[in-house]
């Protein structure tokens, strides 16, 4: 007959039964000494605890993985876009120092590098916000007013400088100007 679970006995039983199941927690024989069933079970107790202390140290350990694994994605990500870049790092360098020794350097040479580090930006995600002397609308997330009167939201508005943003994140606004009534 089991205890009912408003009896001190009788909740310990039922935590047991929540805890290791119905089937090992049949009532102790009325046979067995009550305190080598008791012993048998403060053991059981001590091996589940030092089972759940050994299930939370490979989690910690495999959480840990995972952070490595994914920072080590990031890191794999970062260095294709930087291989893709690079030739044309290389190119506006060697650009560069010809400028400073004094040798012409053609602006056309400069924007058709640039268009190619853009694209290159682009696939991977980066997307501009306007374009320079484009109308827009104006929106508070994409947009910064440079000066002048106050622009509200959906007011025509025009892009000085361009903005970038990847996926919903803007990286910084596009910089723009009320549109002037002609």
């Amino acid at each position: 007959m089991s205890e009912p679970r408003s009896t001190p006995a009788g909740r310990w039983i039922s935590a047991w039964r929540a805890l290791v199941g119905p089937s090992a927690a049949a009532s102790p024989s009325t046979d067995e000494d009550p305190r080598s069933r008791l012993a048998t079970l403060e053991m059981d107790i001590s091996e589940r605890d030092q089972q759940i202390r050994r299930m939370q140290e490979e989690f910690i350990l495999e959480r840990g993985r995972a952070e490595k694994a994914e920072a080590g994605a990031g890191r794999a990500e970062l260095e294709s876009l930087l291989k893709k870049l690079a030739p044309h790092l290389s190119q506006l360098a060697t650009m560069q120092a010809l400028a400073e020794q004094g040798k012409e350097i053609r602006a056309a040479d400069v924007l058709k590098l640039f268009t190619k580090v853009d694209a290159v930006l682009a696939d991977a995600g980066l997307e501009r916000i306007g374009e320079a002397g484009a109308e827009a609308t104006f929106d508070t997330r994409s947009h910064q007013r440079m000066s002048g009167r106050d622009v509200r939201e959906g007011d025509p508005v025009v892009v000085r400088f361009v903005g970038y943003r990847i996926g919903e994140t803007v990286l910084v606004k596009a910089m723009i100007s009320r549109k002037e009534a002609p």
